[in-house]
């Protein structure tokens, strides 16, 4: 009786190590203050577009954007980003001059997903929660009107 306890004492530890293994990807963003946040509309997948519509400076705004990106979750898109134009460019600025975060956004309808992506890379899909679209769309919405 007491080897059976102890294989299952042991399986159900090898079993409880296996579960908490499990990672989710998300967006990376730097350690680091975010200055600002500019956005413009795609002109091209994996170029970055130039005439900036909005640079964001308020911490209220910046924090909306940081959130989703950092909840966003790496899986696979029901928008095929490679035939699809994404509706925005983010370019995350830092202080202290450390390298931006261009990310393509692919803004997703009211109580669904959106869609993210680094602007250069492997074009790897990144999924905000329908609340985060939500607060995506209220802000970037009324900044293109």
């Amino acid at each position: 009786m007491k080897i059976y306890s102890f294989l299952l004492f042991w399986i159900g530890i090898i079993l409880l190590g296996g579960c908490q293994s499990t990672q989710v990807d998300t967006m990376d963003l730097l350690d680091e203050k975010i200055r600002t946040i500019e956005i413009s509309k795609t002109i091209e997948t994996g170029v970055i577009n130039d005439n900036v519509i909005a640079t964001l400076e308020d911490q209220k705004s910046i924090k909306i954007l940081e959130k989703t990106i950092r909840s966003a979750v790496q899986k696979n898109s029901n928008v095929n980003v490679k035939e699809t134009l994404p509706d925005f460019n983010l370019i995350v600025n830092y202080k202290e001059g450390y390298p931006s975060h261009p990310i393509h956004v692919w803004l997703g309808e009211e109580g669904k997903e959106s869609t993210l992506t680094y602007i250069f890379g492997e074009m790897d899909t990144y999924m905000t929660l329908p609340e985060q679209t939500n607060a995506l769309r209220q802000l970037l919405l009324s900044i293109e009107r």
